[in-house]
């Protein structure tokens, strides 16, 4: 069930994981990332960080920002 934003947030990034164990080419993680996480994922990281009663996932926003903007540089360098 991913009815809320933190439970689509870790199916999506389930997702991601598989395709890069079982080998997806570059592109197809590329299309993935820039469909279904890099359109929605900063600004969810960005709320969840913000929200004064969620002190335990404040780190895992800091963590989530983080790994967008290093997997987007990434991705940027091989298209």
């Amino acid at each position: 069930d991913t009815r809320e934003p933190e439970d689509q947030a870790a199916a999506v990034f389930e997702v991601f994981a598989v395709l890069i164990l079982v080998s997806f080419s570059l592109s197809q993680q590329q299309v993935f990332f820039k469909a279904h996480m890099q359109t929605w994922l900063g600004t969810f990281f960005s709320d969840l960080g913000g929200a004064r009663s969620a002190d335990f996932y404040q780190p895992v926003a800091r963590f989530g920002a983080a790994f967008l903007k290093l997997e987007s540089a990434y991705l940027s360098m091989h298209s």
